[in-house]
């Protein structure tokens, strides 16, 4: 499995190389992060820390889950949609019905069916997508009101 990510193409002008703004308490903010895949994991490490992200990262929903209940509060649960064992949405309602966390970002090949009640609290972003479009999928979700 090879996974290439495209470099920006060359600005035309000063505006257009100005870099971009990083999302909302990027700084701050703590993203768990949740794939079976070792090189989604690898390639969600780099973008998270080109946007400026910390990332705890787990290869399973059980693994995600001990790291809940060990006192990790992420700011977004970040989980891919199909793994084995249990979806990333089952993974997101569970964590937060303990109460780990209020948003989460599910990342799928598909789009999911989201019900509403779990569209306020959640978003989805399909596969492929680019560091921008990661950076202002989490932006929008931690600046929502989640309720």
């Amino acid at each position: 499995f090879e996974m290439v990510l495209p470099l920006p193409a060359p600005a035309a002008d000063a505006e257009a190389s100005a870099p971009a703004e990083e999302p909302a308490d990027a700084g701050s903010a703590h993203i768990l992060v949740v794939d079976d895949s070792p090189d989604v994991r690898a390639m969600l490490e780099y973008c998270l820390e080109i946007i400026g992200f910390e990332a705890t990262f787990a290869a399973s929903p059980d693994r995600a889950l001990q790291i809940l209940d060990a006192g990790l509060r992420p700011a977004v649960l970040l989980t891919d949609m199909m793994m084995p064992g249990m979806t990333g949405l089952e993974l997101a309602r569970e964590a937060r019905r303990r109460g780990a966390v209020d948003r989460a970002l599910i990342i799928s090949g598909l789009q999911p069916d989201i019900p509403p009640e779990d569209a306020v609290w959640t978003r989805t972003l399909l596969k492929p997508f680019t560091v921008g479009l990661l950076s202002e999928s989490l932006a929008t979700l931690l600046t929502a009101e989640v309720g």
